[in-house]
């Protein structure tokens, strides 16, 4: 654990990053943030320590290299639709969905077909006059 607290002190405070133009991460975050002078307990000296951050809260993000990604993403692969055919009119229709040829479902009358090409028309009807 000492040797974790003393890494995570050279890493955060002491090693510079090319990702943050050769500044550590506690002076780039410093600049941005209002510090308070705070002694640690691990640390020989006075570190500066913002109001809202605990010195263990900066910790390395390690990488997912491309095998991990990879393998991650092999489940993202979109699949074929299934199609089943509609017992009543023979259509194709989705599993466990309302057959739109003639609206039933499991046997049962769900849509009203008719009713809905009739209301589309009407609608249709009216937008072309105006």
């Amino acid at each position: 654990n000492r040797k974790l607290t003393e890494w995570l002190i050279e890493y955060n405070f002491v090693r510079p990053h090319q990702t943050l133009g050769y500044q550590t991460p506690w002076e780039y975050y410093s600049k941005a943030n209002k510090l308070l002078p705070m002694y640690s307990s691990s640390a020989k000296s006075c570190i500066l320590v913002p109001n809202d951050v605990i010195l263990s809260v900066m910790v390395v993000r390690m990488r997912a290299n491309r095998s991990h990604r990879d393998n991650r993403r092999s489940h993202f692969a979109l699949k074929d639709r299934r199609f089943s055919k509609c017992p009543e009119c023979g259509a194709t229709r989705l599993p466990h969905v309302v057959c739109p040829t003639c609206g039933k479902y499991k046997g049962r009358s769900v849509l009203d077909v008719h009713a809905k090409i009739e209301k589309r028309a009407k609608k249709r009807a009216a937008e072309s006059k105006q």
